[in-house]
């Protein structure tokens, strides 16, 4: 267990945000679930007006695009590694806090961050959440040591398998190694776009923004991983056992789903089937295990904590336990995950703000902008 995270008898009124690549949750330490969980995007509405499209300056946001099937310009806000339209996620920010509703003057606030965000664009972001809302105090927090943390543990290896990247974050103490950050674009990205190339032949319109709700949708509720995919596409039965269909609203269509199911996930242990040259995320792992120093294998790697969307898949878990039991050093790792891997990050916010780590980390707003 952390020493420094001991639980607080009264629990902190403090604000958590999580702006993730895919998906953005905001909410309140006092409770267990985000009260928003929003697509991480953007798109300009168009309008028809006698039988022509115009475009508007005004934007919206996350959830409103599921909703929204005329928008054009849809951009995710962190599409790369680095932030390129700081304007564009302030006003998401505030849209999100807006839709809260509430005051957060003299409030704390959790911000969880990428790794790979650039100091100067973590600044601007802190002093504008003061400035913008005012809250009391702010601590930032990178996603991975939150993962980590969401388990009360702070020596191990952080897998997070992401929209856009799969990251294999390696902590010792609570401190990230310098062999870490071994990362990969097999990702909810490669799955997604795979699926899509899968139907390309019978639905080729499904690449368009409008149908990602859609796509998301599958990959969500319906696609799981087999724990023996060669022995699963040699049954000749499967296919008319696992078979469904789903309504395409705008055209309606069917799309007929069977091994699809298995195959799009499927690119995260294999992504040649997704002409993909990355490393796989079992490889990740066994990447980062090579390059750790042999004194420090055995203490790091006794803890493999599972997060991101890319790991809710049904026997994501099974598959890593049984490719790792072949290897002695994997083999009897205790292999951590959360019932919806989708929020690991959300609850280690929650450990944090919920004890006296918080208290301790946080800066204030005049301690914040004395560094000026």
């Amino acid at each position: 267990m952390i020493n420094n995270f001991e639980s607080k008898t009264e629990l902190n009124k403090v604000f958590l945000l999580d702006l993730g690549s895919a998906f953005t949750k905001v909410g309140y330490s006092s409770n267990i679930y985000p009260q928003i969980i929003c697509n991480t995007s953007y798109g300009i509405p168009r309008i028809h007006e006698k039988g022509k499209i115009q475009e508007t300056n005004q934007k919206i946001f996350g959830e409103d695009l599921n909703n929204f099937s005329n928008a054009i310009n849809r951009i995710n806000l962190f599409s790369y590694s680095q932030p390129n339209d700081i304007d564009a996620i302030f006003e998401f920010i505030q849209h999100l806090f807006y839709k809260i509703s509430v005051s957060t003057k003299n409030e704390g606030l959790i911000l969880a961050y990428s790794h790979e965000w650039s100091n100067d664009f973590l600044y601007q972001l802190q002093a504008f959440l003061f400035q913008k809302f005012d809250f009391s105090s702010i601590l930032p927090i990178k996603n991975d040591f939150a993962s980590l943390i969401s388990h009360k543990v702070k020596t191990g290896v952080v897998l997070d398998v992401g929209h856009y990247f799969s990251r294999v974050i390696q902590y010792n103490n609570g401190k990230p190694l310098t062999t870490s950050g071994f990362k990969s674009n097999v990702a909810g990205k490669l799955i997604q776009d795979y699926l899509i190339k899968l139907f390309h032949n019978s639905h080729p319109y499904l690449k368009s923004p409008i149908f990602e709700p859609l796509i998301s949708k599958i990959i969500n509720e319906k696609c799981l991983l087999s724990l023996n995919i060669n022995k699963t596409l040699s049954d000749q039965s499967l296919e008319n056992q696992i078979s469904e269909e789903i309504e395409i609203t705008q055209f309606k269509e069917i799309l007929k789903l069977g091994i699809e199911k298995y195959l799009a996930p499927e690119v995260l242990f294999h992504p040649k089937l997704a002409n993909s040259k990355s490393e796989s995320v079992d490889s990740l792992i066994i990447q980062s295990l090579k390059e750790c120093h042999p004194s420090l294998r055995k203490q790091i790697y006794s803890n493999i904590i599972l997060a991101g969307g890319g790991c809710a898949f049904t026997n994501f878990k099974e598959r890593l336990s049984s490719l790792f039991s072949k290897i002695p050093m994997l083999a009897n790792s205790n292999i951590l995950i959360h019932f919806d891997p989708r929020l690991t990050v959300w609850k280690g916010m929650l450990v944090a703000a919920n004890s006296t780590y918080y208290e301790k980390n946080a800066k204030s707003q005049n301690q914040f902008f004395a560094k000026l």
